[in-house]
C-alpha cells in the first residue's frame, strides 16, 4: 500500500556491493521487463530501488539476465 514500509532481507549473488550496516530507505518502482525500465526513463527511478517482476527462467539464469539490458 502506499506508504507503507516494509522491511526485505535478500541474498544477491555475484558482482553486488554490500547494504551499509544502516541498510537502504528509498521507493521502490516495479519493472516487467527491461523495456518497461526504459519506458520509466532515469529521471523516474533514480534513487530508487527497482524491483523487477520477471518470471525466472533457468535458461536464461544460466546466460545472465545481465546480458539482455
Amino acid at each position: 500500500a502506499p506508504g507503507s514500509k516494509q522491511k526485505i532481507v535478500l541474498t544477491a549473488l555475484g558482482g553486488n556491493h554490500p547494504t551499509p550496516v544502516e541498510g537502504i530507505t528509498a521507493d521502490v518502482v516495479v519493472a516487467n521487463s527491461f523495456a518497461d525500465l526504459d519506458r520509466m526513463g532515469k529521471r523516474n527511478v533514480a534513487g530508487k530501488i527497482v524491483l523487477f517482476n520477471v518470471f525466472y527462467d533457468k535458461r536464461k539464469a544460466a546466460m545472465g539476465y545481465a546480458g539482455e539490458g
